[in-house]
């Protein structure tokens, strides 16, 4: 293949390790494929990806793939940050495949305009749970969504210093969701300058564990919590405890209104811009 091809759609389908059998013998990194749009693995052919050669300025605007635990027992023995992936403009993990992130290495200057992470079950994060603070890099990213148990990993997860987040979605169901996350300093997850800031039912409660950007204008924040166990200990903090700077719209719904008063935000309107 060319060294400077560039592949619209590369979609690999395995359904059983003898389908891939003579790729899996090969070093890591030395089945070349250049440049990729679209990356999309299927059940075990995902035990290739870090067979594959990309291109050093890649940039795979959609990773998608369609696996279980079975089919990454080979990838999971590999080192962290070991897989060259490059820049990508999307990455959505559901379930079972969180379990490859800390795998992944991403270019330095990334942009992603979409990264999202979606688990049910504790297991999918264990090994991102064992990482150091701020040291999972994804770089820039556009729109950071994390529901169920993915919501843990925000304080794991590494921004480009210059980074300015569009939306900032976190959701989660259950309570012991954010078992972990509820155990750090207040203050001490950097999230720099977020545009909107959007947290459902108990992540509501990781609010004071954020830490924005001195300069940080939010145009748009959005608590909701229809459960008054979403901002029980929140209500235990001094009024205006939980620094928010400046705010162009504030949205309060459910039970979130009872915490109010324990918010210091700066309402700006169009008048007092």
């Amino acid at each position: 293949m060319h060294e400077e091809n560039v592949m619209e759609k590369l979609e690999v389908c395995a359904y059983g390790s003898e389908d891939i059998t003579g790729i899996l013998k090969e070093e890591n990194n030395s089945v070349w494929v250049g440049k990729v749009k679209w990356l999309y693995l299927r059940f075990c052919a995902m035990e290739i990806l870090p067979k594959l050669g990309f291109h050093e300025e890649n940039e795979i605007e959609l990773f998608t793939m369609s696996i279980v635990a079975k089919y990454l027992t080979e990838m999971l023995k590999t080192k962290n940050n070991s897989i060259w992936i490059g820049k990508m403009k999307r990455l959505d993990l559901f379930n079972d495949e969180t379990q490859i992130l800390p795998k992944l290495r991403i270019h330095g200057e990334n942009v992603m305009d979409v990264f999202s992470l979606n688990t049910d079950k504790t297991e999918h994060i264990t090994e991102i749970l064992k990482m150091e603070n701020n040291s999972l890099w994804i770089g820039r990213v556009k729109k950071l969504a994390l529901s169920g148990y993915a919501a843990e990993t925000l304080p794991k997860l590494k921004l480009h210093d210059e980074n300015v987040m569009e939306e900032l979605i976190l959701n989660t169901a259950e309570a012991k969701h954010i078992t972990e996350i509820l155990k750090t300093e207040n203050s001490s997850i950097w999230v720099g300058k977020v545009k909107k800031l959007v947290l459902r039912r108990h992540t509501v409660e990781i609010l004071p564990k954020l830490r924005l950007h001195c300069e940080n204008v939010m145009e748009d924040l959005l608590l909701d919590a229809d459960h008054y166990k979403h901002v029980t200990e929140i209500l235990k903090t001094k009024k205006k405890s939980v620094w928010i700077g400046k705010v162009k719209k504030l949205r309060l719904e459910g039970d979130a209104k009872r915490i109010k008063d324990k918010l210091d935000f700066i309402l700006i309107t169009p008048r007092s811009e």
